[in-house]
């Protein structure tokens, strides 16, 4: 089985990497972890103004600290760092890797700001023919931000 996790270091994707891990690390031979960088708003810096070097040294940083998670459960992990709107970079990489499952987390925007921002998870969920699986975090998950086994 393969299991294809979409990150972005908020407390939806962590939730999402620990679901993923809860209902398929016994049996998943391998995880693939993707982070997408988009040119976009990030850490109160327009990606003008931020360089490439940093928004790509950040996602990075981001995407080994859950890569770590993933082996120390025990299970194999591939790692993917990509260019462009999150969405799309979803689509590309579930079309090229063929998992059995992808699996994103859900940041709860409804309404006008969803309209406007867009999801990655409804835009999944819409137009991927591989089954996908929405995680959202609720009260009960771990403390935000937190990557621990």
């Amino acid at each position: 089985m393969k299991v294809l996790i979409g990150v972005d270091g908020s407390d939806s994707s962590v939730a999402a990497v620990h679901k993923a891990l809860a209902l398929f690390g016994p049996c998943t031979p391998e995880f693939v972890l993707i982070r997408a960088v988009p040119r976009t708003v990030r850490s109160g810096l327009s990606a003008a103004e931020a360089t490439e070097e940093e928004l790509c040294a950040d996602a990075s940083a981001e995407l080994e600290v859950v890569a770590d998670v993933v082996r120390r459960s025990g299970c194999e992990v591939r790692t993917g760092l990509w260019h462009g709107d999150p969405r799309d970079v979803l689509e590309e990489v579930t079309r090229r890797v063929d998992p059995d499952v992808v699996v994103v987390g859900a940041r709860g925007r409804g309404g006008l700001v969803g309209v406007l921002l867009g999801s990655v998870s409804s835009y999944a969920v819409q137009h991927f023919s591989t089954p996908v699986l929405v995680v959202r975090r609720t009260g009960d998950d771990d403390p935000p931000s937190t990557l621990k086994q």
